[in-house]
């Protein structure tokens, strides 16, 4: 069922349902404080845990122990976008990143008439299989922009795509983004909805395709956007994201916009920052995770620049104009659509766990606290990263997302992932109770690895296990393998 509310003035108050009741004065919706003991009062509210949540779906994997420590890697590093919300990702991870549509232009069709249905469905499958804490707060991203027509301060920016209109350029009116900012807070108020975890401003405004406005327009948006998002104690407010060349801070690159944007009063405004760390070329030969550059990357700048120097630059970034100490989120990245065919599954396979591992190892030193595969999306209609089949099951580089996800959650990995001049790369993994782990794998193909003593079996992408035999070699390839000291409980 679609649920509509209209709003009649531009003064909506926010109100967390917990603590206050929204009364009708005149034209205005205004909040009023529930007094103690009366119905609407948050100590009169059933906790979360008391309140029949719905199991967790059979077809995904059980998680591991939540992390103990800090540095342990979550469950909610592993996040994945999806397209479809009847189509809800047959994997494990820890976080639902944001659906393909910005939310504005989908929510608010029509002036003060919202329509949350879209977004409730995706927000209700992931309640159901268990992204969803004791406070009722959802781990999912939602992006607000775009504008929607109506609002739009330049309609020529406006285009359709899917059936949906939606524009570039920020709103004529600051007023019509408060409104819809507000009502999106009273809707996902921990209550009727879950909380939102995450709120991403924008959706990749260093390209024209999502954003025309001027930095101007950016800052009042978020300035607007950010008391309002805060009202929430369990929401955090992103910067918009950035795609694109992100390793140099040459002009007109994602990473010089944004270090123009937090200077110019961003950072006030933002609980963390967001990128997206794609790696595409528009031809053969295609990108590597680990590849700075190469021939395929001629005349496409989201190839060049390894995901490391990305991820590590967009850290200098944040720390040096703002948002220091604060997380950091790659909140979109695969191969893309170009030369990473479904055909090749093997180095589908190999390029996805790389791509996890690489960023994973820059958890605890660049405080990246997610990273998500666009996208889980069905081949015949989407074809971006898609990892699932016509069938709708994981594909092979998709069943590798979920042996990733067993090898880290709950791990620690103190530092980098590494290199050696013939190609070998190794990431170093410890748990508690004296477990130690190797991630390694060769790009230049497949070569004979002498384990160090006191490694016992190793892990591949499929899910097996094989026993190592001591003083006797291991085949590594372009797909890494976990070698581990003693089995993984």
């Amino acid at each position: 069922m679609k649920t509509f509310f209209r709003v009649t003035h531009a003064t909506i108050a926010l109100c967390l349902l917990a603590a206050c009741s929204l009364r009708v004065r005149g034209n205005s919706i205004v909040a009023k404080p529930t007094p103690a003991n009366q119905p609407g009062n948050a100590a009169a509210i059933p906790s979360p845990e008391n309140a029949g949540a719905a199991p967790a779906a059979n077809n995904v994997l059980p998680s591991l122990p939540a992390a103990t420590d800090a540095e342990a890697i979550p469950a909610t590093f592993f996040a994945m976008n999806t397209v479809d919300p009847a189509d809800y990702p047959k994997l494990t991870f820890g976080t639902l990143a944001h659906p393909e549509i910005g939310a504005w232009d989908w929510i608010e069709k029509k002036k003060g008439v919202y329509d949350f249905s879209f977004f409730d469905k995706y927000i209700g499958d992931a309640a159901a299989h268990g992204l969803v804490d004791h406070t009722n707060t959802v781990n999912m991203a939602m992006t607000l922009g775009e504008t929607p027509p109506w609002a739009a301060s330049d309609p020529k920016s406006c285009k359709t795509n899917k059936g949906l209109t939606w524009c570039t350029s920020g709103p004529a009116d600051i007023e019509d983004w408060v409104e819809f900012v507000t009502a999106v807070m009273n809707h996902y108020n921990g209550i009727t909805e879950p909380h939102i975890r995450y709120y991403e401003l924008w959706n990749e405004m260093n390209i024209n395709i999502f954003w025309t406005g001027t930095q101007s327009d950016m800052l009042n948006m978020a300035k607007a956007a950010y008391p309002i998002i805060h009202a929430d104690p369990h929401s955090m407010m992103l910067t918009p994201s950035v795609v694109g060349s992100l390793g140099s801070l040459t002009k007109g690159s994602g990473a010089a916009l944004m270090v123009s944007y937090l200077d110019a009063g961003g950072a006030q405004y933002a609980d963390g920052g967001a990128f997206h760390g794609y790696r595409m070329a528009n031809k053969t030969p295609y990108a590597e995770p680990e590849d700075d550059t190469n021939s395929g990357c001629e005349n496409s700048n989201g190839c060049h620049d390894s995901i490391v120097v990305k991820a590590n630059l967009m850290r200098q970034v944040f720390d040096q104009h703002g948002l220091s100490g604060k997380p950091m989120f790659d909140t979109e990245g695969s191969w893309g659509l170009l030369t990473i065919t479904d055909a090749d599954a093997d180095t589908q396979t190999a390029w996805l766990a790389r791509w996890y591992l690489l960023q994973a190892g820059l958890y605890a030193t660049d405080n990246l606290q997610m990273a998500a595969w666009f996208t889980w999306g069905h081949p015949t209609t989407f074809h971006w990263g898609t990892i699932e089949t016509d069938s709708g099951a994981p594909t092979q580089a998709g069943i590798a997302f979920n042996q990733v996800y067993t090898w880290l959650v709950g791990a620690e990995m103190k530092q980098p992932c590494g290199s050696t001049s013939d190609g070998t790369w190794t990431c170093a993994i410890t748990r508690p109770g004296g477990y130690s782990a190797l991630a390694i794998w060769n790009t230049r193909g497949s070569k004979p690895y002498h384990p160090s003593t006191g490694y016992v079996d190793f892990r591949d992408l499929a899910g097996k296990t094989s026993q190592i035999t001591s003083g006797e070699a291991v085949t590594i390839d372009v797909k890494p393998i976990l070698l581990e000291t003693m089995p993984m409980h």
